[in-house]
Order: structure tokens, then C-alpha cells, then sequence
């Protein structure tokens, strides 16, 4: 499969990370065909923006739901901003999304059940309402678009297990090894980050992983560096995962969530919102009839 992003490189207003969601605001440029494990999930402010399966087949999108593993590409055919988000499959809001895209009566690497498993979407905003590439950043908060819910405070064994991150994830990080950290037995951890984070562990960890290398790459660190000190084997092994994950590089990674600031509660723009499109992920429309081309 080509993972090769076309020539106009993704960029970025303004991203949040954590483990089971990397979501970014600013510019959607376009992508030859490529896939990755990650759900990703599409929507479009301003610009125009048509998705094509390895079929063929193409469509245009103002949000789309893009299931795990299923080839895309991606066509910017002017300057498009919005918002993109990649959820594990394994995550509450990842079963959710893949929820969706079962109740379409197409396949699921059909890019009709894509843009449906979207639907229903609110007419474009007006043009006084479109975003520039300065103001993007402001449009919503990551936790806000995606309706996840408010975060309480951890249990202090997690928050421990947070505290020594930095000096656990370039080790092994087993879950017996987490336990003994912590003191805690490894069936209740278990128990504790699926409460959390709605992710296995095992899962957490590869995003833990994941999010430490990127971090240390938006510090300067060089590639290798940052792939050894967050538990890979090497820069190939950090590339393999991440592009296996979200589809680029960690470089690109890095650099689309450069600035995490946005991702703090401030003002919550009204036009890209799930639902304020009608689309929210624990709530999915009820089937209105068969897939058409005209979706």
C-alpha cells in the first residue's frame, strides 16, 4: 500500500494527542492512496474536499467517517480547512465511529459508506463564517468536537503510572512491570485504563509510546533519539508504528501538533461541531433507505 502523502504536507492551527485520539485543526491537503489502523474522521469548514476509495470511485465530502485499514486518498481541489481526527479502533469513540459505518448498507471500503456514515450534515456556513488559516485554531476544543466527556480526576494509582512516564516508556512497560511500579495488582490497572481511557492496555501503551516520540520530536530531538527514549528499537521500528497508525510520518506527526494550546476549554466555534452537524458518534442516525452515488 502507497502511504505516501502527495506533495502539499498536512498542517496544523492547532492539534491535541493522547492516548486513542490525535485530532488536528487547519488545512486538509490532499493524500495519495494509503491506509492506516486508525479511524479517521473528516470534516471540512471551508474549501472543498473529494475522498476516493481503491476502487476508484470518488465523492465529494463536507464530513466523512473513513473505517480502519480501508484504503483512501484524499483530494483537496482548493485550499480546504476543518478538522481531522484519528481514533483507535479499540477506544469508546473508535467503537462508537465503527458503529456507524456498520448501519450503512455499502462496504465498508466503499467511499459512499464513508460520507453516509457522516450524514446527515447541515448546509455550508455562510461565507462570513469561513475560517482562515489564522483563525482555525479557534474554531472549537478538541473535547468539545468530539463531545468526549469531562475529564475527572484520575485514580491515584493512574496518576502515579502518568508521573513516571517519562522514565518507564523506554522500557518494556509490561503491565506486571506497571504493577509493581504502583503497587497495585495488574487486573485492577487493567480494569482502571479501561475505565480511564477506554483503551486496553496494551493499546495505551503503543499510543503512550507514540505520543512520547512525537513530543521529544516537536523538543528537537533527533529521530533516533526520540524512538529509543520512547521504547521503540529504532527510527525505523517509531516510523513503521506511526505510519501504520495514522498513515505519515512521525515527522509530520510532529509537525501538525506543534501547538496543543487550542486544545484548552476557550471559545467553541459554532460550524464544525458534531452536533451541531447532527453527527454525534454515541447517537447514530437511523438508516433512511440504501446507499445512492448522489450521497
Amino acid at each position: 500500500m502507497d502511504r505516501t502523502w502527495a506533495r502539499s504536507q498536512p498542517s496544523s492551527a492547532g492539534a491535541f494527542l493522547e492516548p486513542g485520539l490525535l485530532l488536528f485543526a487547519g488545512a486538509i491537503d490532499s493524500a495519495a492512496l494509503h491506509s492506516h489502523t486508525a479511524i479517521q474522521i473528516l470534516i471540512v469548514g471551508s474549501g472543498r474536499l473529494v475522498l476516493q476509495d481503491a476502487a476508484g470511485s470518488e465523492q465529494p465530502a463536507d464530513a466523512a467517517i473513513i473505517p480502519s485499514g480501508v484504503a483512501h486518498a484524499v483530494h483537496a481541489t482548493q485550499p480546504t480547512f476543518g478538522v481531522t481526527a484519528y481514533l483507535d479502533p479499540a477506544s469508546r469513540l473508535g467503537t462508537a465511529a465503527r458503529a456507524r459505518t456498520a448501519r450503512s448498507p455499502a462496504d465498508r471500503a466503499d467511499v459512499r459508506t464513508w460520507v453516509q456514515s457522516a450524514a446527515p450534515i447541515d448546509p455550508q456556513p455562510d461565507a462570513t463564517n469561513v475560517p482562515s488559516r489564522s483563525s482555525c485554531a479557534e474554531l472549537t476544543s478538541a473535547r468539545a468536537i468530539l463531545d468526549l466527556p469531562a475529564r475527572r480526576d484520575a485514580h491515584p494509582a493512574l496518576t502515579e503510572v502518568m508521573e513516571a512516564l517519562p522514565n518507564l516508556v523506554n522500557g518494556p512497560m509490561t503491565l506486571q512491570g506497571i504493577s509493581e511500579h504502583v503497587g497495585y495488582p495488574p487486573r485492577v490497572l487493567e480494569r482502571l485504563f479501561l475505565e480511564e481511557y477506554g483503551l486496553p492496555y496494551s493499546v495505551w501503551r503503543r499510543w503512550a509510546r507514540l505520543e512520547h516520540g512525537i513530543t521529544l520530536l516537536r523538543q528537537g530531538k533527533p529521530l533516533t533519539d526520540a524512538a529509543r527514549s520512547a521504547g521503540f528499537s529504532d527510527s525505523s521500528h517509531f516510523t513503521l508504528v506511526c505510519s501504520s497508525v495514522f498513515g505519515i510520518r512521525p515527522s509530520d506527526a510532529a509537525a501538525i501538533t506543534v501547538d496543543q494550546s487550542w486544545a484548552r476549554p476557550t471559545s467553541v466555534g459554532r460550524f464544525i461541531d458534531l452536533r451541531a452537524h447532527g453527527a454525534e458518534l454515541d447517537a447514530p442516525p437511523p438508516r433512511t433507505g440504501p446507499a445512492s452515488a448522489a450521497l
